[in-house]
């Protein structure tokens, strides 16, 4: 296995097995060196990535004429229909509707393994918690919205996530900043979910969220408040990002992910 510029090794929960399959080997470049050094097996050098595959690519033979060629992996949009949505239908329609020059962060556990859905061709283009902390994606996409104002920022938000760090909405609004943020509401805590499930624990209340209103919390710090009923009003507000003025906030009814 041969990796640039990844985060191999996520440390997040423990799960039981093998860090790589049998009989593999795994030889990395990296420009940090603390992932060099996390590095649970394998070797990991420090460098530029970059530079790193320009060298490999120069090294490789070409292919014969009718030799394998990997095939870029072929994805069934669905960019239709209404509420409640189910995931991959969210991140289809954001990913079909937002500007070409959009920031994209993403801290939505429903969404952790289908993030390939997302399309990003420039550097800086798309955030997340590869670390697990809990309650980062709001005011980072605010510190971002600071950061590079001429780029349009776009928050993929868990309804469970955004409680965590509600607060920063006040910023937000105090500044200006003019963040869009999707809020997918399935009234479930994602990411407990997923620890019950690797901790053996039986399902319980906790792993529930109802009665949130995500909506009303925005509006409470004076955040501007958008409705979505079918793909169409999702569509719009995702393309509106690119002309916010201040912060806006959309609640996107989720299907249940269990």
């Amino acid at each position: 296995m041969l990796t640039f510029g990844a985060a191999v090794f996520r440390y997040h929960q423990f799960v039981d097995g093998d860090l790589l399959p049998p009989g593999a080997s795994l030889l990395g470049v990296t420009s940090d060196p603390d992932e060099a050094t996390r590095a649970g097996m394998g070797v990991l050098h420090v460098g530029d990535p970059s530079d790193a595959m320009e060298r490999v690519a120069a090294a490789v033979d070409e292919r014969p004429a009718g030799g394998d060629r990997w095939e870029p992996l072929a994805i069934e949009r669905d960019s239709e229909g209404s509420a409640p949505f189910s995931a991959s239908q969210i991140l289809d329609i954001v990913d079909h509707a937002k500007p070409d020059d959009s920031v994209i962060f993403l801290e939505w556990t429903s969404a952790d393994a289908l993030w390939w859905r997302l399309s990003v061709d420039r550097p800086r283009s798309y955030f997340f918690p590869a670390s697990g902390g809990l309650g980062w994606g709001l005011p980072a996409a605010i510190g971002a919205g600071m950061a590079v104002p001429g780029r349009p920022i776009i928050a993929l938000i868990g309804d469970g996530a955004m409680q965590y760090t509600p607060a920063a909405l006040w910023t937000a609004v105090k500044h200006a900043v003019p963040v869009t943020f999707v809020v997918c509401q399935n009234e479930e805590y994602g990411a407990l979910q997923r620890f019950a499930s690797v901790m053996e624990v039986p399902d319980a209340p906790y792993l529930d969220l109802p009665g949130l209103a995500p909506a009303d919390i925005a509006r409470g710090y004076g955040v501007e408040v958008l409705n979505v009923a079918d793909a169409a009003d999702l569509a719009d507000v995702v393309a509106g990002a690119s002309s916010a003025t201040g912060p806006r906030l959309v609640v996107v009814p989720q299907s249940s992910s269990r």
